[in-house]
């Protein structure tokens, strides 16, 4: 991807080809709607930290009460995909697009392209296991060409405190993540 780590921060990216739709809105979101929309989206990434953290290992002091865990959790797994598969039937996810992601902005591959200082609405769909979309708002910052597409760049804006934080828990846990990956190709290589 093209180097623009300074746009997007200094810190950590979320690099993944993710459901993405976009849309030119008028301006960033109004201040009402705002605080609707980060609300919204803190409870949509709070949920989403819930579904991805893994229960503690079990302890063989209680193997009745961990055996009762994992059936709980595969029974909540099981509504969640039942779920998601009447939601994505209701409403099929965009294109999956390549895309890097910070908590300040995201950059993404786009044909057509919006243009330069426009603003933009984002449905970004985190989890196909939890098809909802992370509703973003931002300024285009940037827009390059790339083959056929563009490499659009934009900047958040209107985003409270609380989503930034989740969204660099989530840039993080996806780097961790990444991470163990390689280590287990390696580990697999060697």
């Amino acid at each position: 991807m093209s180097d623009t780590a300074n746009l997007l921060g200094t810190g950590l990216l979320y690099e993944d080809r993710l459901p993405l739709h976009w849309q030119l809105t008028e301006a960033a979101v109004a201040e009402g709607g705002a605080s609707h929309v980060d609300e919204a989206n803190a409870e949509f990434l709070r949920i989403m930290a819930a579904l991805e953290e893994h229960p503690p290992e079990p302890t063989e002091e209680r193997p009745e009460i961990a055996h009762e865990m994992r059936r709980l959790e595969s029974k909540v797994d099981l509504l969640l995909s039942m779920v998601s598969r009447l939601l994505a039937r209701q409403r099929p996810l965009p294109d999956a697009v390549p895309l890097r992601l910070s908590a300040t902005g995201i950059e993404w591959l786009s044909s057509p392209a919006p243009a330069k200082d426009k603003y933009v609405l984002l449905d970004l769909y985190l989890s196909r296991d939890f098809p909802l979309p992370l509703l973003l708002t931002g300024r285009v910052a940037q827009v390059t060409e790339e083959g056929a597409s563009k490499r659009v760049t934009v900047i958040f804006e209107g985003l409270g405190g609380t989503v930034r934080d989740w969204l660099d828990k989530i840039v993080f846990r996806q780097h961790r993540r990444r991470i163990a990956h390689s280590r287990r190709e390696a580990a697999k290589e060697a």
